[in-house]
Parts: C-alpha cells; structure tokens; sequence
C-alpha cells in the first residue's frame, strides 16, 4: 500500500493551514492514498483537528531535544541546530543504504523512519518559503526526504520575500529536482527562476491548495450565529452584508495610524448605507482569535459604533469549513487574510484585498492576479479615497469572479497532491 508523509502548520494555530490539509488529504483519499502521516508543530493541538497519524515535524524535535537550554545565546542555539540538522541527515543516507540509524533518539528515529517508509514527501502549500516564517525547518525535512531518497513535492507557494545570499544559496540546494508548485500567477515563479535563480526543479502554476474546501451547510451558519449570541434574522433585515477581517497592523512596532484612521472611516461609511458588518477572524488559536475580536471592538469602539445593532463580531473557534460558509454570507469582503479573501473570491463574492508590506502584497496581488481583477488589491499606505473608491466600485468583479472562471481555475487545485498520490501508486 503506497504511504505519504506530509509536513503541515497544523496545530499551529494558523486556519489557513488547516484548510489546505483538509484539501491534501481528501485528495490524496480520492486518489486511492489512504496512510498519510502529517509533521506537525504541535502535534497534541494538531490531533483535536485531524484524525489520523501524526508526528512531530523537525522544529518540535529540536525544540524537545533543545528544552531551552541555549535560550541564553542565540548563536549557542544556532549551532547546536545546525550539528542537529547534520546528525539527521548522516542518519539519513546511512538509511538509504539499509544501514540502522545511530546516536538518535526514540523521537527520531520515529521520524526517519516514518519518511524512509514513505513513498514521496509533500510540503503543504502557503506562505512557507519567506522570512515571515522560520522555514529552515521544512528546508531541512525536505534534504532529510532527499538524503532518504525520497521525491518531494511542494503544495501551492508563495515564495519571498527572502533576503538573498544564504537563504537563496540554500534554496537551489533544497529545490533541485522538486517538483514546486506555485499559486500566483508567475509572481512566485519568476521570483525563483529570476531572483533565487532555481534550476533542475520542474515549477507549475496552479491556485492555492484550499480553492475547493467546501463550506458547511447553510443551518450550520445559523447554528454557530447564534452560539456566538448573533441574530441571522436580525442580519436578514439589511440591505448588504460585509464580512470584515482586520489585523492591527497599527499595533506593530514602526507602524503609524493610518490604515486604522482610514478602517473606521470606512466602518462610519457602511454604517450609513444601512450595511451589516460581520467582522471574522481567521486565528485558530483561542488567543489569536481573542485578539482579533479586541480589535475589531477596539475599531468600532473609536468609531462610536459600539451599541450599533449592525454589528457582529465573532468569538469562538471555528473549522475552515464554517470560516467559508459564513463569509458566504457577504455581499462584500474586505480583508487582510488571504484564506479569508480566497473563501470569498471563490464563492464569487466582489473582495477587498489589503496589504501593507511585501509579503503580503505578493500574497494578496497574486491571488487578484489569478482573476485578472488586482486592481482590488489596496496598500494599506494610499488613500482613503481610493479605498471608498474600490468598495463602491466592488460589483464591478462580478465580471472576473464568475462560476465558470472558478471551474475553469479548479482543475489545478492541489497539482502536487495528485502528482505525489500518482508517483507514490506507481512505485515511484
């Protein structure tokens, strides 16, 4: 029986993370894959999730091994993980010749074992390859999967932005004879062949891993409304509903007032066309979904909305699944997530995206970019009269975002599950 292992953020509180592996394993189960193990960052929240067989991935190795006892010195730490990372991968090829593993411990030799029984390695998609994110990690489980003699696939991307030198020398490295795929509509693409100059790697345009997660059923969004003490039929009552996803980038350190100024402005301007505005968190972790619904009070608060009956906010933790049925709702999204814009472009519903830095102008333009319409991708440093410009002009997506054109894009969601479900049924 042909096995696959997949290194995912669940767990990690992330809920765009959990969509996309909801998306892999059901493809690689319509593929006739049915024993897929995940490395996971916190593999105890990450079997509240998911059903199946789960293990640590190589951070929450090192951290076990680690039990901050160089928290004193970064660079102590730094190397201690890089002597971790070589003692994995001399283990690794010592298995590639039928050789048993040394000097490891039970944990690891779990994991080596669990990739050498394996017959490809998948890496989910998302906003892995950046420094957003401590990617070294993945980068080392994949020349681990190599070393092991394993092919490794790469779920939809978006890669950068990246500092350049040892990040993009270690990346050719990583990525020689991968199979990547990328979901941005060549912005990732060029971004590797140009910038990081990647060769011997075969890369495929395709849309994000999560483009066909499924939403929950319509009385399941009445269900969780009114767990969360909201009224659907209070909402019934408005003309237009907007579902509102806020990060407080104005709390960050070197960042000014402007795009929070500019946000309660445009909460007084939907509030006198009589819209109802849904504000939706897309945190797993139950402290990331407090903070997003502080901030999202914090903006209506300032805007003196706080005893408006036009408001919602919610509260609880909720499935991807559910995320996209309520934002289902919308007549308008406005958003900084990307998962929260995907789950609204998809179910062809006009979006607002924001961005303020070059991650995620690179996320949030790519995703526009798949529809042709990126002219609704707004930096969060213009004004706000091109904003109140691109809202009031939303409608006009209706001509890009259409069921056919998603039709038509869904034929490449999830490339590198099925291409790893197909060299894993083939032997290889």
């Amino acid at each position: 029986m042909s096995k696959i292992t997949i290194t995912s953020g669940l767990g990690h509180g992330n809920l765009g993370d959990d969509a996309i592996l909801i998306s892999n394993k059901r493809t690689f189960l319509d593929n006739g894959i049915t024993d897929i193990a995940v490395l996971s960052p916190d593999p105890d929240k990450a079997r509240k999730l998911y059903d199946g067989n789960i293990l640590p991935n190589l951070g929450r190795l090192f951290k076990e091994i680690n039990k901050g006892q160089f928290a004193w010195s970064w660079r102590l730490s730094q190397a201690f993980y890089v002597l971790f990372i070589i003692k994995m991968i001399i283990n690794a090829l010592r298995m590639s010749k039928n050789k048993s593993p040394v000097w490891v411990s039970e944990s690891e030799r779990e994991f080596l074992i669990n990739i050498h029984s394996s017959d490809a390695f998948v890496v989910c998609g998302g906003g892995t390859f950046t420094d957003h994110y401590y990617y070294y990690h993945i980068a080392s489980e994949l020349l681990i999967a190599k070393a092991l003699g394993k092919k490794c696939f790469l779920g939809a991307q978006s890669i950068g932005p990246l500092r350049g030198g040892w990040s993009f020398m270690m990346l050719r490295r990583v990525f020689r004879d991968t199979f990547i795929t990328v979901r941005d509509n060549l912005f990732s693409r060029e971004y590797l062949t140009g910038k990081v100059r990647v060769r011997n790697a075969q890369i495929k345009d395709c849309v994000d891993d999560a483009f066909l997660l499924e939403s929950a059923e319509k009385g399941t969004v009445r269900e969780i409304l009114k767990g969360e003490g909201i009224c659907p039929d209070n909402i019934a009552k408005y003309g237009k509903i907007v579902a509102f996803n806020a990060r407080a980038w104005w709390k960050e350190k070197g960042q000014n007032q402007h795009l929070k100024e500019m946000l309660i402005k445009l909460l007084k301007e939907l509030n006198a066309k009589k819209c109802y505005i849904l504000f939706i968190s897309m945190a797993k972790a139950g402290d990331n979904v407090s903070q997003d619904a502080d901030n999202g009070l914090e903006l209506i608060s300032e805007a003196g909305m706080s005893n408006n009956n036009n408001i919602g906010i919610l509260r609880k933790l909720h499935s991807p699944q559910e995320i996209k049925a309520l934002i289902g709702m919308a007549d308008l999204a406005i958003g900084v997530s990307y998962h929260f814009n995907l789950f609204a472009i998809t179910q062809c519903i006009p979006t607002i995206g924001i961005y303020q830095d070059e991650y995620y102008k690179l996320k949030t333009l790519g995703l526009h970019n798949v529809f042709n319409n990126d002219k609704y991708a707004f930096d969060a440093g213009e004004s706000y009269d091109k904003l109140i410009r691109l809202v009031n002009e939303a409608d006009e997506q209706k001509e890009y975002i259409t069921p056919d054109r998603i039709k038509a894009l869904s034929v490449n969601c999830c490339v590198a599950a099925k291409m790893a479900a197909r060299y894993a049924k083939e032997g290889g």
